[in-house]
């Protein structure tokens, strides 16, 4: 009977412990950084007329951009013993990332109007969900790991002489993070993370259709690849129900 009393204290103070199990609902504000490694092709394409040449063009390019990130989050965490604890938590990502690029192409010189490329990939608000494995350090202090899957919108555009193309694609990614949360008060509690994000890759294939000078028609085929990954330190606060 006193090792049943013993247990059952031991399980009270665990559940009223300052990282409790149970659910909680935060939000949190960040920097974030994101980087687009975009591919446009053009042909190949042999030209119809007497002339031993493939029209081909390549480039690649990579593109950054910086700004400001809003999250908000909604969760349940379990203890275990030996101060492990879990949780399921899902999120929403609220930010509108427009990444502008304008390149060169390398074109045989038998078309000579098709050099410049514009660019522009907006990444807009994402949801995503995660397990949150962690590690009670000392009574106020968790540690813990992230890994989820996200899904966002991913609108491109791409313009050129040749033509232009404007899509809008629903992605997932991947994500993966470290954190740190840390208990002020009854229910509440300070959350400081970094989370790195990988989309899968992102294409779009349109057509262009121009004439030689021997007045030709040719149709070319166009092709846009951007590969994006992203980088954010966010702070938050978090408020546990239990």
């Amino acid at each position: 009977m006193k090792r049943f009393n013993l247990l059952l204290s031991m399980m009270i103070v665990s559940l009223t412990s300052a990282h409790a199990q149970g659910v909680y609902v935060g939000g949190s504000l960040g920097l974030k950084s994101v980087l687009d490694h975009s591919n446009f092709n053009i042909g190949p394409i042999s030209l119809p007329i007497d002339i031993p040449i493939d029209i081909a063009a390549r480039a690649k390019q990579d593109m950054g951009w910086f700004g400001a990130t809003g999250t908000l989050y909604v969760g349940n965490t379990w203890a275990f013993p030996n101060s492990f604890y879990l949780s399921v938590e899902g999120n929403v990502e609220f930010n509108s990332v427009i990444i502008d690029n304008s390149f060169n192409l390398q074109v045989n010189p038998i078309i000579n109007n098709i050099s410049v490329v514009n660019s522009r990939v907006n990444v807009k608000n994402s949801y995503g969900i995660s397990l949150l494995p962690g590690y009670k350090v000392n009574e106020n202090l968790l540690a813990y790991a992230r890994a989820g899957i996200v899904y966002g919108k991913i609108q491109t555009m791409v313009s050129t002489p040749l033509g232009e193309s404007n899509k809008t694609f629903g992605k997932v990614g991947t994500l993966l993070g470290v954190g740190l949360d840390y208990h002020i008060a009854q229910h509440v509690n300070l959350r400081s993370e970094y989370v790195y994000t990988v989309y899968s890759s992102v294409s779009q294939d349109f057509s262009a259709i121009i004439n030689v000078p021997e007045a030709i028609s040719l149709t070319f085929p166009l092709r846009e690849t951007h590969f994006i990954r992203s980088g954010a330190f966010n702070l938050g606060v978090t408020y546990s129900f239990c």
